[in-house]
């Protein structure tokens, strides 16, 4: 019985060492909160980072960077394991649900979400963007319409 319970212990350690050491992150997580009133941010949402419509919408993301930053745009990849953070493309230090703390337990297959300077979601869909969408959504924002006079 002593045995057994041993074996117990030990696969219950083993497995959360395992856990701790795939989601290790180093406690610096800048996340979504942390960008409120500086930035508006495009999230990618996805199960995998690889998925067609991530591709296509970054794709088309890359060409527009003058306007991204003019916007204060920010935009990142979250699937199921990882955060991306584009234009510099860099890794997260952040588990997915750590990063946007209102993320649902199960990514979709693809979703796209444009959240505002005060952290509200702004533009939702599950299919792809267009820039003039994306911007023409942006520019009719109250707070885009006081930076644009003050420019």
């Amino acid at each position: 019985m002593l045995r057994i319970l041993s074996s117990f212990v030990i696969v219950g350690l083993a497995l959360t060492f395992m856990s701790s050491a795939y989601f290790r992150y180093s406690g610096n997580c800048k996340n979504v909160p942390h960008y409120r009133w500086e930035n508006r941010l495009i999230l990618l949402l996805s199960k995998a980072s690889d998925h067609q419509l991530v591709k296509k919408q970054i794709s088309i993301l890359e060409y527009e960077q003058a306007g991204l930053e003019e916007r204060h745009l920010r935009v990142f990849t979250i699937s199921s394991h990882h955060v991306q953070h584009l234009f510099p493309n860099k890794s997260v230090d952040c588990s997915p649900w750590e990063f946007y703390p209102a993320l649902k337990k199960s990514l979709p297959e693809f979703q796209y979400l444009l959240i505002g300077k005060d952290g509200g979601v702004k533009l939702r869909s599950d299919t792809i963007v267009s820039i003039d969408q994306l911007f023409s959504t942006i520019d009719a924002m109250p707070m885009r319409q006081q930076e644009m006079r003050r420019h």
